[in-house]
C-alpha cells in the first residue's frame, strides 16, 4: 500500500519508470528507489508491525549511502545502497496514497489517512526526524 510514490512499474527502460515508492509491505514499512546507473532497485524494509487504526509518524531518508525507515521517531530499518543515485527523470506523477503512471492512472491505495506530508531535498538525521513528528 503506497504512502507516497513517484511513478509505478510501467517501463524500466524509459522515463516511464517508477523513481521511488514508500508505503507498507504487509504490516511493516517498505521503500524502494531505482538508481540512475542501470535502474537497479534498492529496497529497505521495516521490522516493526504497524498497528492498524492508529496514527503514526513514518519517514524514509536517504543520505547517499544509507536508506533508513523511521516509525514514530525510531529507526525501523536500514539498507546500504553502495552510494547509488536515485532516478529522478520519470514523467510519471507524484502520488499521495497511491502510485500513478505516466497518464495519471492509479494503482493501489492507502487504506488510511495522511496528514502533513513532506518531501525534503536533503536527508534528515534521526534527531531532526523525531523533532518533526
Amino acid at each position: 500500500m503506497p504512502i507516497i510514490s513517484k511513478g509505478r512499474g510501467e517501463n524500466d527502460e524509459t522515463v516511464k519508470n517508477c523513481n521511488y515508492i514508500f508505503g507498507f509491505v504487509g504490516e511493516v514499512l517498505g521503500a524502494d528507489f531505482e538508481d540512475m546507473a542501470d535502474g537497479g532497485n534498492h529496497p529497505v524494509f521495516g521490522a516493526i508491525s504497524v498497528g492498524i487504526g492508529q496514527w503514526h509518524h513514518v519517514a524514509a531518508t536517504y543520505d547517499g549511502t544509507t536508506f533508513r525507515l523511521y516509525l514514530d521517531g525510531k529507526l525501523d530499518g536500514k539498507s546500504d545502497t553502495g552510494g547509488a543515485t536515485p532516478r529522478h527523470d520519470s514523467i510519471q506523477h507524484f502520488g499521495l496514497g497511491t502510485a500513478l503512471n505516466s497518464t495519471g492512472v492509479a494503482a493501489g491505495h492507502l487504506k488510511g489517512a495522511l496528514a502533513e506530508v513532506r518531501v525534503w531535498n536533503t536527508a534528515l538525521g534521526a534527531a531532526t526526524t523525531a523533532a518533526n513528528m
